[in-house]
């Protein structure tokens, strides 16, 4: 299935498959292919290499296709992250996809789309302002617990805004973003403490690092759209926490291994 942005026949086309909604798919795209990034360097990758090539490019492929701009952002930041931390040998590749990017006639349209959103030049990222200043002000007026998930009180604002931050704020107010905040915080700094005890686990090593970009990119696309925390992408929602109980869990199987080594040192 295809969308047109702004149901313009006029403007590109964007694919959406299953998901009815193209943002919705890119995000079911991008932490695919972050979780796949890894796999791609691996000692003992999971599928054999060749494999692993072909699912990389036909994911980066339909990512493309969705023209989510946050998708695409959110994972390039999560497998810039893991290629400075471990992966290195991503670098080089990285930027031979950026420059295929900015001198390809074919990316030109995808191209201008972006340096549109970023200039705020198109009609979507200009609604998205008219949207972040209508959730503030819900915010301002009911900051601790939010309005709730059946919607605003107020005929005169609204709760849908295309930001998981303020989403979570809106619904659930500050003491609700706060602890989400805190939720990923930990998760997050968990891995930067165990980014050396697993380098000693060399199977679990490309699914941590994996999982992990994942949830960056999730954290870093949440700025500019909301299907990590909606009731209409309710799919995306259980993604994004299985995402986050299968970081949880391969951290704790890190921190166990490394203080059973400690143990048999010692």
């Amino acid at each position: 299935m295809i969308w047109h942005i702004r149901d313009d026949p006029a403007e590109m086309k964007r694919a959406t498959g299953t998901s009815v909604q193209p943002n919705v798919l890119g995000s079911l795209l991008s932490f695919g292919l972050a979780m796949l990034a890894p796999q791609l360097l691996a000692k003992r990758p999971i599928l054999p290499r060749a494999v692993t090539i072909i699912l990389g490019a036909l994911l980066g492929g339909c990512l493309v296709l969705t023209v989510s701009r946050s998708a695409m952002l959110g994972v390039a930041c999560g497998i810039v992250v893991i290629s400075l931390m471990c992966y290195r040998k991503f670098l080089p590749l990285l930027v031979v996809v950026l420059l295929v990017v900015l001198l390809s006639p074919w990316s030109q349209e995808l191209l201008g789309h972006f340096i549109e959103g970023f200039r705020g030049e198109d009609l979507s990222t200009r609604m998205r302002f008219g949207e972040y200043k209508d959730a503030i002000t819900l915010i301002l007026r009911y900051p601790f617990l939010g309005v709730g998930f059946s919607g605003a009180p107020d005929i005169d604002i609204y709760v849908a805004v295309a930001s998981l931050y303020l989403v979570v704020a809106a619904q659930m107010g500050l003491t609700g973003l706060l602890a989400f905040l805190i939720v990923i915080g930990v998760v997050l700094w968990r891995f930067w403490q165990n980014r050396t005890a697993v380098a000693a686990l060399p199977d679990l090593e490309p699914l941590w690092y994996g999982v992990h970009a994942a949830i960056v990119g999730g954290v870093v696309s949440g700025v500019f759209d909301h299907y990590f925390f909606s009731l209409e992408f309710h799919h995306s929602v259980t993604l994004f926490w299985l995402v986050i109980g299968l970081a949880t869990a391969a951290t704790e199987l890190v921190v166990q291994t490394s203080q059973l080594h400690s143990q048999q040192r010692a």
